[in-house]
């Protein structure tokens, strides 16, 4: 098996989780919801992948929204879509869901002729299915005559083909129609024919994982000893039952008499934040041990880590860890109780979990830190033509993106809102400035509370920030300066926005081998961590040194550096450029519309037309992508 394409395909159940955002009181008195993927199987494969698996996910969505949303999310997981039907006829499932206190989960399933149940038989394709390690399944899609054969036949396929078979049993009452709408929290629901058509498929299985309550029901008994014991006597697979504080068991031979300290690995003392989704955080933790041929108790210590971390956290596959802050933690352990407050863990988190490569970069910025708008208003111009020359910019930038690779633009809604709305239905690096332009110290556009002004911006947005130097003074203005670059920094963590930070750490002219990597030191020093940094082009090799040598002590999972062209002239720039193709950490560059300064003036006083406009843009633009993305294809 070690030459198949996958170590794991998850198959069955898929929706959208709404969780409401307000903790503490009742389902229907949340007022504001975040969306993120849901069902077993897809948590499955997101966790899964976060932890460095191979991962496919079979399933169905609906052609709307919500279906693209899951697959999109899916795929910047790092999971292979091309097995995920979509369905014209049937609507993405939907699970509102929130926090009550620290016992109660209230959710409600919007499942009523959803896309996933619309999976059939005929819908599996064996050889795809020959290209995995293992397969996984789980309980929802038992409960329907039509997807418990489509289950059934993806498992004789991944037995012929050799193929591992893995059941989650995934219980959930209301979604075999025991109980009504109001009991989607509902764990447990005695049925014999729900026992029946589990057990018509446990001798298929080479590993099952549930909970004790969720052993019940498949064994038929409502004692965890007799039931798994009862599970037993029809398979041979593994064993591994979740045994909530405790920890787990993993059993490959008999069931154990009890379970004590012989048998139970135990879990991790953490506060339950959130409960729901932590079974899925779990498996992945042990698939990752499991199918990496980990001996038992190992997987099963990476499950109860995995899952300490779900607990943790709002969302459920949005809470799993990557495979290093995983190791972080079992390594290293926690001072937190509490994981969600651990700022070391929680940057590992973020860092090495945002969706989205870019290798290299050549950015346009025509925000109003480019000055284009204060002299374009000295001429008399209106807002509206402003705005068709700024569409004229970002059309010449992705002209040259056909040619040059990954491209962006750094822009603000002042002048460049249609421009904005325009590219978020393309392929291009889009950055924001907060700060307000024109004042000695920092004040945030949008107002005061900087998270509520984020929450409207699109999460593809990166927040742009300029900041000065940091003055050795302590002066209050500056102190209140950095503070405000804190505030915006975990604005940004809160709302899932990437930041980044131009800093100007000259007064004029190249920056010296130490004033650059020295002011990035003093900002991580005050616990400031941005995704990207737009810098002056260092001065010498020496700078270009110490700049790798922050990062790699301080951030080793930072985006990268973008060379910022704020204050050179092209032939200047185009140097820096070149000097900069060679460096560690160096992603690409950012060049300011002022440098097109005299074919703006000529465009707004009509002495030239659209055409000439655009190309003088692409000609000066793509000589310096042409430059950068010839570094990309060496």
């Amino acid at each position: 098996m070690k030459d198949r394409d996958f170590e794991l395909i998850c198959m069955g159940r898929s929706c959208v989780d709404l969780y409401g955002q307000q903790f503490g009181c009742p389902l229907e008195k949340m007022t504001s919801f975040s969306k993120f993927v849901g069902g077993s199987p897809m948590n499955i494969a997101i966790g899964s992948s976060r932890l460095g698996l191979k991962v496919a996910a079979i399933t169905a969505v609906g052609n709307e929204h919500m279906g693209r949303f899951l697959v999109q999310q899916l795929a910047a997981e790092g999971v292979d879509t091309s097995q995920i039907r979509s369905f014209d006829d049937r609507l993405t499932a939907l699970v509102i869901l929130g926090i009550r206190d620290q016992d109660n989960f209230p959710m409600i399933q919007y499942r009523e002729h959803c896309a996933d149940m619309g999976l059939r038989r005929d819908h599996i394709d064996p050889a795809f299915i020959a290209r995995a390690k293992a397969l996984l399944v789980t309980g929802t899609h038992l409960s329907s005559p039509a997807t418990l054969e489509a289950t059934e036949a993806a498992m004789t396929y991944a037995k012929s083909a050799g193929c591992l078979t893995i059941l989650d049993i995934d219980y959930r009452p209301n979604l075999w129609r025991l109980g009504n709408h109001n009991d989607g929290e509902a764990r447990f629901v005695a049925s014999d024919e729900v026992t029946r058509c589990y057990q018509s498929v446990l001798s298929r299985c080479d590993l099952i994982v549930g909970t004790e309550e969720e052993f019940h029901i498949a064994g038929g008994v409502p004692e965890t000893i007799p039931a798994l014991r009862r599970v037993r006597e029809i398979t041979s697979a593994t064993l591994v039952c979740k045994a909530g504080i405790r920890g787990c068991v993993g059993i490959d031979g008999e069931v154990p008499e009890v379970f004590d300290e012989r048998v139970i690995t135990p879990g991790f003392p953490v506060e339950v934040y959130n409960s729901v989704g932590a079974g899925d955080g779990f498996m992945s933790g042990f698939l990752r041990g499991w199918l990496r041929h980990e001996d038992l108790p190992t997987s099963c210590r990476y499950a109860n880590a995995a899952g300490a971390f779900a607990v943790s956290r709002l969302g459920c596959s949005s809470a799993y860890p990557s495979w290093e802050e995983l190791s972080t933690l079992m390594e290293q352990g926690s001072r937190h109780v509490s994981l969600r407050k651990d700022a070391r863990l929680n940057q590992l988190h973020w860092s090495t979990n945002r969706p989205g490569i870019w290798p290299c970069l050549c950015i346009l910025a025509f925000d109003h830190g480019s000055l284009f708008p204060a002299r374009a208003e000295r001429m008399d111009c209106d807002t509206e033509r402003l705005s068709e020359f700024t569409d004229l910019l970002f059309q010449a930038v992705l002209e040259v993106g056909e040619e040059a690779g990954a491209v962006g633009i750094i822009a603000d809604d002042r002048y460049s809102r249609k421009t904005l709305f325009r590219a978020m239905d393309q392929e291009v690096f889009i950055a924001r400035p907060i700060e307000q332009p024109g004042r000695p110290w920092l004040a945030f556009a949008g107002g005061r509370d900087v998270a509520v002004t984020l929450r409207e911006w699109p999460r593809a947005h990166v927040v742009k920030c300029r900041v000065e130097a940091i003055p050795q003074d302590g002066s209050p203005e500056k102190a209140l300066e950095q503070e405000r670059v804190g505030t915006l920094m975990e604005a940004c963590r809160a709302t899932e926005h990437e930041l980044m930070l131009e800093l100007i750490a000259s007064g004029g002219g190249p920056a010296g081998s130490e004033a650059v990597a020295g002011q990035m030191k003093a900002w991580y020093e005050t616990g400031i961590y941005p995704d990207w940094w737009n810098l002056e082009p260092p001065a010498d090799e020496d700078a270009w040194a110490s700049i790798v040598s922050v990062l790699e002590e301080y951030d080793p999972y930072c985006r990268g550096v973008l060379l910022s062209g704020a204050k050179a002239s092209v032939e200047e720039f185009e140097k820096a450029v070149r000097a900069a193709m060679d460096k560690p950490w160096c992603k690409g560059f950012v060049v300011v519309v002022a440098v097109f300064h005299e074919t703006a003036q000529a465009w707004l006083q009509g002495s030239i037309d659209d055409q000439t406009a655009q190309e003088r843009i692409k000609r000066t633009f793509g000589r310096l992508a042409d430059i950068w993305s010839k570094r990309r294809n060496d």
